[in-house]
């Protein structure tokens, strides 16, 4: 079961620099991004709650493909281990990604569309100084790469059973 959120004063100050609603909201917007340069439709709503458990867990991000030629299929039986845990995670994750979610939309980041799926807006935002931590640019570049694995790996529903969670 999901946990509730915290009051925001009240977070221990590594979950609130982490799992900050602004910075949740733009690797959402990098894999929606990295999704839509291989499927026009949009990242499907449902896969955004995979988003912050992979890309936030280091060595889950660290071990991703480094292209799209690798299949999530491929890779997730290549590295077992990293499913290990995985849905106990994704789901202490829920209530940080429905806050990323609605702040993502709240400030124009992202989009739903008719489809419920999250499109990138034209909205211009503030360029994300990369240099100042290696680590942020690697979260928001493995975030579009994961949105151009899941754009090449079916359907949202064999998505989330290959890695092992259901909506």
């Amino acid at each position: 079961m999901a946990r509730t959120l915290l009051v925001w004063t009240s977070r221990p100050a590594e979950i609130a620099n982490l799992l900050n609603p602004a910075f949740a909201s733009l690797l959402i917007r990098s894999a929606a991004h990295g999704y839509t340069r291989d499927d026009p439709s949009g990242l499907p709503l449902t896969l955004a709650y995979l988003l912050l458990p992979i890309v936030l867990h280091r060595k889950t991000r660290e071990s991703l493909p480094r292209t799209t030629k690798t299949r999530v299929h491929t890779w997730l039986q290549a590295n077992q281990h990293i499913l290990a845990g995985f849905a106990e995670r994704a789901s202490q994750m829920v209530p940080y990604t429905r806050e990323a979610l609605l702040f993502g939309a709240q400030q124009s980041i992202f989009v739903l569309n008719a489809s419920a799926r999250l499109d990138v807006t034209t909205v211009r935002l503030r360029s994300v100084q990369r240099a100042e931590s290696l680590e942020v640019g690697e979260c928001l570049s493995r975030a579009e790469l994961l949105g151009r694995l899941f754009a090449r790996a079916g359907d949202s529903a064999t998505i989330l059973a290959m890695w092992g969670v259901r909506p």
